[in-house]
């Protein structure tokens, strides 16, 4: 484990270096050599590297504010959509199923819209609300203390919701089609009860297998929703054009994340990590 974060951070730092490499159209290897050095150098005294144009501040602790208000919407985002494909899957496959072919075919149209539609169409919206009731319902844009949170969430959320809406229902059903499926409705079970019981176990695991496509997701669209919505969150740090601080913000996104995955793995039984139970 401890070689495998060593090995990340380095291939980090000359990430990190990379446009020192190719500068003035041509490869300058020894450049790319010296700025992986340089760069590991400063990493090692964090509290002494600082951002900002003419005056200099320094990055700790104030990263952390930043890093705070990315992560939140990070996490609101995803379990807002978990929760909402759950429920439309559930709707779909349940209430649904006579139309669910005309329902698929919509979720596909609205899924193939821009991300960058939805946070045009949301502020178009919230501006045009104000003009008519003279009340601002959400912030369109972060602006010193008054933070945008409400329509960047759901704009995140949106995208995120039709994706795993899909898959949950390709996942589901999948899982209908197994023999455990067809042997617990031969015993007499209702299907609620096979979906909650039976299904939605294995459908679960392969949801967590499918979370790193879902969490990479919701980082790329961070990046557009960042300058969008004028928010100075992890992304703002990210491209500061100087590679500690590059390095820094993206160690805070893949250290977290590849703790969790790690622990995950060691709790779910090898069995069942492998393969869906059936």
């Amino acid at each position: 484990m401890i070689t495998e974060v060593l090995i990340a951070i380095f291939v980090i730092i000359c990430v990190s270096a990379l446009p020192t490499l190719f500068r003035d159209i041509s490869v300058n290897f020894f450049a790319f050599l010296v700025e992986i050095k340089n760069t590991f150098l400063s990493l090692l005294h964090p509290l002494d590297i600082t951002y900002g144009m003419g005056i200099q501040r320094p990055v700790f602790p104030q990263i952390f504010y930043h890093y705070k208000e990315s992560v939140l919407l990070i996490v609101a985002s995803l379990l807002i959509s978990t929760i909402l494909a759950f429920l439309l899957t559930y709707l779909i496959l349940l209430v649904f199923q006579t139309i669910k072919g005309k329902i698929m075919w919509f979720l596909t149209i609205i899924e193939s819209l821009p991300d960058i539609f939805y946070i045009i169409a949301l502020q178009f919206l919230t501006i045009m609300s104000f003009k008519k009731t003279g009340t601002l319902l959400f912030n369109v844009a972060s602006a010193g203390d008054d933070r945008a949170f409400f329509l960047p969430i759901v704009c995140l959320s949106l995208p995120l919701t039709l994706l795993l809406t899909k898959f949950l229902i390709q996942q589901f059903e999948k899982e209908q089609g197994k023999l455990y499926v067809e042997y617990a409705v031969t015993k007499g079970m209702k299907p609620l009860y096979i979906f909650n019981i039976h299904i939605f176990k294995n459908v679960l695991f392969s949801l967590y297998h499918y979370s790193k496509t879902a969490i990479w997701f919701v980082i790329s669209n961070l990046v557009i929703l960042e300058y969008m919505f004028n928010m100075t969150g992890i992304i703002y740090f990210i491209f500061r054009k100087s590679p500690e601080i590059f390095v820094i913000g993206i160690l805070m996104i893949y250290l977290p994340l590849y703790l969790i995955y790690r622990i995950c793995d060691w709790l779910i039984p090898p069995v069942v990590r492998g393969e869906a139970i059936d």
